[in-house]
């Protein structure tokens, strides 16, 4: 994660983890942002009601606007979730930006099987729904935008993840098509949607291929 983004500046983060410390105090053993950096993983000792109530308020706002989206772990679950949240987990330790108390994120251990598996199903859940949209709106070009722009964000962060393990092909074809979807997601593409809707389903197939052959111990 980058020190600023479009939406959200590091004295924006820092506000907002003072709000959240002070909402929780000692309890917040953690705070990271993540990814695009609305994404914050709060690690605390316990997640009873209570402190879900007040930790909520520091949420509201200018957070809320921008749709920050809390991810809210205590410490003793954190490493248990690496085999059921492989991809989450990998994409926090890959961009996280320390706002408060520990680094509890950089010791966590990812199974690299853990991590093929996830982004297999990630993937083939990505292709099945796309289809499915197309079928249910008749491959309507407007309605596909948004779908791809959503699919572009996460295909980029699984290729990374794919990219990462042992033995992984490193060039699936995919950067044109990326470039073409992030100038979508601007109002700077001249391409057709439904031609880049095509050219992306063809770009999931190989890599799920490529996922699927990937032998990871």
């Amino acid at each position: 994660m980058t020190e600023t983004t479009d939406d959200v500046e590091r004295a924006d983060l820092d506000r907002l983890a003072a709000g959240l410390v002070r909402a929780a105090g000692p309890r917040l053993l953690s705070l990271v942002a993540y990814g695009d950096g609305r994404q914050l993983m709060a690690v605390l000792d316990r997640a009873d009601l209570p402190l879900m109530q007040r930790l909520a308020a520091p949420f509201r706002g200018r957070w809320r606007e921008v749709g920050a989206e809390p991810f809210v772990v205590t410490r003793s679950e954190l490493a248990r979730l690496a085999d059921v949240f492989p991809l989450r987990l990998w994409h926090v330790k890959r961009s996280h930006v320390l706002l408060h108390g520990g680094d509890v994120v950089s010791g966590v251990v990812i199974e690299p099987a853990h991590l093929r598996l996830r982004l297999e199903q990630a993937l083939r859940n990505r292709l099945l729904r796309l289809r499915r949209h197309l079928v249910l709106t008749g491959a309507d070009a407007r309605s596909l935008v948004p779908v791809l722009v959503g699919s572009a964000h996460a295909l980029e962060i699984e290729l990374a993840a794919l990219a990462s393990l042992e033995d992984a092909p490193r060039d699936l074809g995919l950067d044109a098509l990326l470039a073409e979807l992030r100038a979508l997601e601007h109002g700077e593409s001249q391409s057709d949607p439904l031609d880049l809707c095509g050219r992306l389903m063809e770009g999931l197939e190989r890599t799920i291929e490529a996922a699927d052959r990937l032998a990871v111990d």
